[in-house]
């Protein structure tokens, strides 16, 4: 199955199920590559798996302790989420000059 994955997965767009396969097996530099292009595959059109890959490398550079990549995907997250959070923050953050404050 995990030879067919690999075969098939620019098809299938199943790059999760490919890079959980690559991880439980200890093949992590693998699963980073194919995470990394999946992500690259999928950010236009087909976001919730990208997010998914995302979220995939940023678990990886926290396992490795890679910090500063673990803070670039966090920022990433943040950045791209359009929660009511966010999106109240950057309203708020736009309205800063009309009302003086900085």
């Amino acid at each position: 199955m995990p030879p067919l994955l690999e075969r098939e997965v620019v098809v299938t767009q199943c790059y999760t199920d490919l890079v959980d396969h690559l991880l439980s097996v200890g093949r992590i530099d693998d699963a980073r590559r194919w995470a990394t292009a999946g992500y690259e595959a999928t950010i236009d059109n087909l976001g919730g798996i990208a997010s998914g890959l995302q979220k995939r490398l940023r678990k990886m550079a926290e396992h490795t302790g890679d910090m500063k990549l673990v803070a670039a995907h966090r920022a990433l997250e943040f950045f791209a989420s359009e929660t009511p959070a966010r999106i109240s923050r950057c309203k708020t953050r736009r309205r800063l000059p009309e009302s003086g404050l900085r």
